[in-house]
């Protein structure tokens, strides 16, 4: 179980580039990755978001790469259109106006633009740098939101416990929840009948009653509800959507078993565990 809060920061050189990554994790709903990178480098963001997404399911994640050169590498590169129409303009000058003197290098430097000059990013050779240092960021936020989703899942077991308890009290609770329906049903027999119970008819209207009342169906589903929750708590991939319709799922029997009940401590456990389920439902919104 994961947290979808954590944070992490690895820095790394090598004898052209300081780098380093810083990665912050928040609570969302949904998946949504923001990247930092230095424009010069936007072109590698593909891979980064890649590298990223592969290991994260849910929540907001920012991943700030900053880098500092220590080495820089420039191209120079003439634009030699721009240099030949230069020449012809200074050779027509010079004919046009009868000039004597040549033409250099020094003179064409003074006009300059022909002369361009670019960073040699070597993006290819900057990934091959940064993946190692984005790995080990990775591998340090996804423990701190291991770490941070161990304590998270103490508290919700703490609560399920809630749950259990006030279930085992209901299931104990069920039998008499149908003599009372039993009861309930031989005495208003005998008013209609005058003292005389027709049994076969009484059975009858007791089935429909147990069908209409009866809360083992419930009892049945909440279980198996709490013995998947359980299991998916203790596995290793991101399961914080499934555990949250589980609680949804949990909610439903418990609020059909309090519609049927007419036991006050009963109703009582009804609400326990409502709240119970609530307060699961509130750290589920941390975990991814």
């Amino acid at each position: 179980m994961r947290s979808m809060t954590g944070y992490a920061y690895k820095e790394a050189a090598n004898n052209r580039w300081n780098v380093s990554v810083e990665i912050k994790g928040y609570n969302n709903r949904f998946m949504e990755l923001f990247v930092g990178l230095p424009s010069y480098f936007s072109m590698i963001e593909p891979e980064v978001r890649k590298l990223v997404s592969t290991r994260i399911q849910r929540g907001k994640v920012e991943v700030y790469i900053r880098v500092k050169e220590l080495e820089e590498k420039i191209n120079v590169n003439v634009d030699y259109e721009l240099l030949d129409a230069y020449l012809s303009a200074f050779y027509q000058i010079k004919k046009k106006r009868k000039l004597s003197g040549k033409i250099t290098l020094d003179n064409l430097i003074t006009v300059g633009g022909f002369l361009k000059t670019e960073k040699d990013l070597s993006p290819d050779e900057f990934m091959d740098f940064l993946t190692p240092v984005l790995d080990k960021a990775m591998y340090d936020f996804i423990e701190t939101k291991e770490r941070e989703g161990k304590a998270t899942k103490g508290d919700i077991l703490s609560q399920l416990t809630h749950v259990e308890d006030g279930l085992a009290n209901i299931k104990t609770r069920a039998a008499e929840l149908e003599a009372m329906f039993k009861e309930q049903l031989t005495i208003r027999m005998q008013e209609l009948l005058s003292g005389a119970v027709d049994e076969q008819r009484m059975l009858a209207e007791l089935a429909v009653l147990l069908t209409k009342y009866s809360v083992n169906e419930e009892i049945s589903r909440l279980e198996a509800h709490i013995k998947l929750f359980k299991e998916l708590a203790d596995s290793d991939i991101p399961v914080g959507k499934k555990l949250d319709f589980l609680c949804q799922e949990m909610n439903r029997e418990i609020n059909t078993i309090g519609s049927k009940s007419t036991i006050v401590e009963i109703s009582q456990k009804v609400v326990d565990m409502k709240d119970a389920v609530e307060n699961i439902r509130e750290q589920l919104r941390n975990i991814e």
